[in-house]
């Protein structure tokens, strides 16, 4: 019998590092070891409950990185762009600057990980989920998808600053998740017909990767069966966009019409970032692991890996609910970032302001300020206004120049409701179901109300709660 090791995983309760903590908690000799800021969240607990050990702390915390990884025989890493990046957006800030700002948090956080690692006598295994060089693959012509570049960018540090980490470390190179909005046809009222609009043509191809069942026996395959050194790109199924358009046109017994736009364009009709869209685009020219030498693929490894076809999968869902929540107000991107899972809805699906110029809404706005703290009074739901510890909570920000910011508290938070003063930049909130979920809605359902006729506004079916809640904050119109 082999001797019992351990392995760490950051971002435990995440998509990608849960698979993996299932994985490895099924396997006899192994030990799992989860960081993570929330001990007391839904999804640490259930960790725990399964076997594993928690310990509390985050990646800029290098005090708390070595307490992780302390004896540990394995390390799976993986880094989030995202949060920084909403954070940024949600006080204000451009796009641009969100990004630059998300950048230089993840590299800082993937560094410090490295470091901690490097320092740990009984590592075997170090295993960093990872991106290729855009820019450089791509000679400068895609220069600014900074959620790629911050993984590129950690990479380069690992294996030229970090040697003898580096000589331990293997990479995955995760497909874009099959819940990318990407993949999902929408439908146009105008045309009365589904259409997928793509900043790229229908030959080009990319992986897909259903990544809370795959990843870990991926991960697993790295740590346990391949030599260090690897690099996979781990995928379900590989298709081009016009494959993935003729299996939607097969299930919905439709035709699905592809509308290929610029970057440009696309992000001016859909509101998606550039930011975003240049992964899709890029696409269209290099490969997913172009400017990674020596790239394997699933039907490399020493132990197969079972993998699901895209169509197989889609035939087990919910197409319809799966089109619902599959919608560009996601910013959802190919590759990585945040992405709709099947089994989360939101209250409000979507409430776009069209017109934030109009006078109805700038008669609207003082009243709506004025309504946020008696909603969120009335509610007696935990919530936290702006902050960048979250292990702080602050009042939550109602002010009629500088709008509206809250979430749940640590624990129970997802993605912060942000309007962004009387220009109404607002064009969804994802809270997965959280008790503040009652406060979003409430709080959306009553801008709608105050003024009618300037909003596209889509439901799910469980949004009742929030309009009778409407009732503290005034009468509904």
């Amino acid at each position: 019998m082999s001797a019992q090791k351990t392995i760490t995983i950051v971002g435990a309760t995440g998509t990608q590092g849960a698979s993996v903590a299932r994985t490895f908690l099924e396997l006899p000799n192994w030990q799992v070891r989860c960081l993570t800021r929330h001990p007391t969240s839904e999804k640490a607990i259930e960790l725990e409950k399964r076997g594993a050990e928690l310990v509390q702390g985050d990646l800029e915390d290098e005090a708390s990185l070595q307490r992780a990884f302390d004896n540990v025989h394995a390390v799976f890493l993986n880094t989030d762009f995202w949060i920084p990046f909403r954070k940024a957006m949600a006080l204000g800030k451009d796009a641009v600057t969100s990004s630059q700002e998300a950048y230089e948090i993840e590299v800082m956080h993937g560094k410090n990980a490295a470091k901690v690692a490097a320092s740990i006598p009984t590592l075997e295994r170090f295993i960093y989920s990872a991106l290729g060089p855009m820019k450089k693959a791509s000679n400068g012509k895609y220069p600014s998808s900074y959620h790629w570049e911050t993984k590129a960018s950690i990479v380069d540090y690992i294996e030229g600053h970090q040697l003898e980490l580096a000589r331990k470390t293997s990479y995955v190179y995760i497909g874009a998740y099959i819940t990318n909005a990407f993949l999902y046809p929408k439908f146009d009222p105008e045309s009365e017909s589904y259409v997928s609009i793509l900043p790229t043509g229908k030959e080009t191809r990319f992986p897909i990767i259903n990544v809370p069942r795959s990843t870990g026996p991926f991960v697993r395959a790295l740590v346990v069966d391949e030599e260090p050194r690897t690099r996979l790109l781990a995928y379900d199924d590989y298709l081009s966009v016009g494959e993935v358009g003729a299996i939607w046109t097969r299930t919905l017994g439709k035709e699905v019409k592809l509308i290929q736009l610029t970057m440009e364009a696309m992000s001016a009709k859909t509101g998606v970032p550039v930011e975003i869209l240049m992964g899709a685009a890029y696409l269209g020219e290099y490969s997913y692991c172009a400017g990674v030498s020596n790239v394997i693929e699933p039907i490399h490894l020493k132990t197969p890996i079972e993998t699901q076809t895209f169509e197989t999968w889609l035939k087990e869902q919910d197409a319809m609910e799966l089109l619902e929540l599959n919608n560009y107000s996601t910013q959802a991107e190919i590759g990585r970032g945040p992405q709709a899972q099947p089994q989360v809805t939101w209250t409000v699906t979507a409430l776009t302001l069209l017109d934030p110029t109009t006078p109805k809404w700038h008669n609207a706005w003082p009243q709506l300020i004025r309504d946020v703290p008696r909603i969120v009074e009335a509610a007696r739901v935990e919530i936290t206004g702006p902050t960048h510890n979250d292990k702080i909570i602050t009042p939550v920000l109602a002010d009629i120049n500088h709008g509206t910011y809250l979430n749940g508290v640590p624990g129970n938070s997802s993605e912060p409701l942000a309007i962004q003063g009387q220009k109404g930049t607002f064009k969804f909130v994802k809270t997965a179901r959280k008790p503040y979920d009652v406060v979003v809605t409430c709080i959306l359902l009553r801008a709608y109300n105050l003024a009618p006729g300037i909003f596209s506004l889509r439901l799910s079916d469980d949004w009742i709660k929030g309009k009778e809640l409407t009732s503290v904050s005034g009468p509904r119109k």
